[in-house]
């Protein structure tokens, strides 16, 4: 998988002097921000991997403004979250924000000076562990084509980073800890508004959120 934790894990083997294939199913990077959120292990992380670029790129949360119902008045501000201060055994002890898209361009542009790049369109189809190596089954589909070309390859390890529906955890027969809470759900969309008084010094916030109806 080629998002955030799959192009990390590659990075991170190609300076160690391993060689990788990166395959991403999609037949196109994700434009849109998805999970916007650094949280501070990732800074961690990235400070640990020499990712600075990623960690200057962030923003900090900015505060919530709620609005008056049926107005563009202003009726209260509240943070984030709390804001703690770093220390030295601590030194990154708030998130930032920054579109995963972006996460993932960074990410990209430092493992092409390793002169790899991500394939596209190709899928996992199956795979076995043997004694010594795993066989991948990987298709590569034609973008615009129905045809598909598959190809058999061996590997010392397999990585699965395809998130909640991993076809290698799926493989492995592993369950995925955490849980889908029926009663939240969230959309969101990466959507330009223009009008007076929405800046981007402030999430803004309209009608009730926690109401049920």
């Amino acid at each position: 998988g080629a998002g955030p934790t799959g192009l990390t894990a590659a990075l991170v083997l190609l300076r160690n002097g391993i060689n990788v294939r990166i395959v991403e199913k999609l037949p196109s990077f994700n434009p849109g921000s998805r999970g916007p959120g650094l949280q501070p292990r990732t800074l961690e992380l990235f400070h640990q991997a020499r990712l600075h670029d990623i960690i200057e790129a962030g923003q900090p949360f900015t505060p919530i403004r709620s609005y008056k119902p049926g107005t563009m008045e202003p009726d209260k501000v509240i943070a984030m979250g709390k804001t703690h201060a770093p220390t030295p055994h601590y030194p990154y002890v708030n998130g930032l924000v920054l579109g995963q898209h972006m996460t993932e361009r960074l990410l990209r542009e430092h493992i092409a000076k390793y002169n790899v790049h991500v394939e596209l369109g190709t899928e996992l189809r199956s795979f076995e562990q043997n004694a010594d190596y795993v066989t991948v089954q990987l298709v590569k589909k034609q973008q615009g084509s129905e045809e598909e070309t598959v190809e058999t390859m061996q590997a010392q390890y397999l990585i699965g980073a395809e998130g909640a529906r991993s076809a290698v955890r799926k493989g492995l027969g592993c369950t995925f800890l955490g849980e889908t809470r029926d009663e939240t759900r969230m959309i969101t969309g990466d959507v330009r508004v223009v009008g007076e008084g929405l800046g981007r010094d402030h999430f803004h916030r309209f009608g009730e959120v926690l109401k049920k109806r």
